[in-house]
């Protein structure tokens, strides 16, 4: 039995939803970083199983995308990946990554 000074722990997608509830609820503007630097405090030290990834991932990474460019952005869409970098085999691993989006 836990001991009483002990807070039970929230669920992840009740902490997801409180924080995208905070942000509906502005009127003044904000950026799509300030809401996913507030989703990322989330996870402090949380380990996180598969289903909690997933979850996490569909929240956090839309709002880590930035508007197209440049005409060789990698995405043929408005919202492009914030970061490129190289893998050993010569080609580019983008984070987000557009296979990891779900529409759930």
């Amino acid at each position: 039995m836990p001991n009483a000074d002990e807070q039970p722990v929230r669920k992840l997608e009740e902490l997801l939803s409180e924080v995208i509830d905070e942000f509906n609820a502005k009127s003044a503007a904000f950026g799509e970083f300030e809401v996913f630097d507030k989703l990322r405090l989330i996870l402090g030290n949380r380990t996180l199983d598969a289903t909690e990834q997933e979850l996490y991932l569909g929240e956090s990474n839309a709002f880590f995308f930035r508007r197209r460019m440049q005409e060789d952005d990698p995405l043929p869409t408005y919202f492009q990946p914030t970061i490129g970098f190289p893998r050993a085999d010569g080609t580019t691993a983008w984070s987000p990554d557009s296979a990891q989006l779900t529409l759930t």
